[in-house]
């Protein structure tokens, strides 16, 4: 009897309103079981470069928390592999401010981490680094070289203005870097150069920190073609003269390639 009087006593509308306002400040009860679920597209166009043949490359990509709990997006990678050979895993690096990309000046921006409340959305165009090849080693060794090339060249250059002054100097030859100091340039290109003529598959993943599976992986075909490969490095052949070393590169070292989706694909483990 006590429990039966305890319910005919209480305000039953007002029970009901304050129920009803609880519920109402929780997520809906569909979205808290989705668990975390990520949408990720890609452009269909990957830009290949390079730095002292180290690949280099960029890719527009779109994120999406379609899930119910918020998603933490700190390492986003690419599996490169050309048909029946080894695998280059690129790392995001960094990020181009869209605001900036019309302008002659583009900013780039390290990349952290994403964070993804439910429903949130993040687009940018992403710079993947082969950060394995590009050890602490070869960046020392790098920066030693071309410094020897900005010295070399502008020694040459200032001995070459003082013989050479009474001479326009839109008529003087293009001063070129040492011989010996371009073989070991061109010695440490070919040992990180490794897009070559061929089929690719790319896989894309992105990853939270405590996760080694990824939270959405995709797959892509692609094909560098022969002349592809050479535009890719072309630059290079204006090294000698500092372009691209301690003087900004006379060439677009951008390239952009087609990618196909595909369906089928292995999940690599590191």
């Amino acid at each position: 009897m006590e429990l039966i009087d305890i319910l005919y006593k209480i305000n039953w509308g007002a029970f009901i309103a304050i129920l009803a306002l609880i519920l109402s400040q929780l997520p809906p009860i569909k979205q808290m079981i989705r668990g975390k679920r990520l949408r990720m597209a890609i452009a269909d166009t990957a830009n290949f470069s390079h730095v002292f043949g180290n690949t280099n490359m960029s890719l527009w990509v779109d994120l999406e928390n379609v899930g119910g709990k918020t998603i933490t997006v700190n390492r986003i990678k690419c599996y490169l592999t050309r048909h029946d050979g080894p695998t280059q895993i690129l790392n995001a690096r960094a990020y181009w401010m869209t605001e900036s990309l019309p302008s002659e000046r583009q900013f780039l921006l390290p990349f952290a981490e994403i964070s993804l409340k439910p429903g949130d959305k993040w687009s940018r165009f992403l710079q993947f680094w082969d950060t394995k090849t590009w050890s602490k080693s070869v960046e020392s060794k790098t920066k030693s070289l071309i410094s020897k090339m900005r010295v070399d060249i502008s020694t040459k250059a200032m001995e070459s203005d003082k013989e050479l002054s009474a001479i326009a100097m839109d008529q003087r030859p293009t001063v070129e870097a040492d011989i010996s100091l371009m073989q070991e340039i061109n010695d440490l290109v070919r040992s990180l150069k490794k897009i070559e003529e061929g089929d690719y598959e790319l896989l894309v993943g992105a990853y939270e920190e405590s996760t080694p599976t990824p939270l959405k992986m995709l797959g892509f075909n692609l094909t560098i073609f022969e002349n592809d490969a050479r535009e890719i490095f072309e630059d290079m052949e204006d090294y000698k003269y500092g372009f691209g070393l301690h003087i900004p590169s006379r060439k677009t070292k951008w390239l952009q390639v087609i990618i196909r989706s595909k369906s089928e694909f292995k999940i690599p483990r590191d």
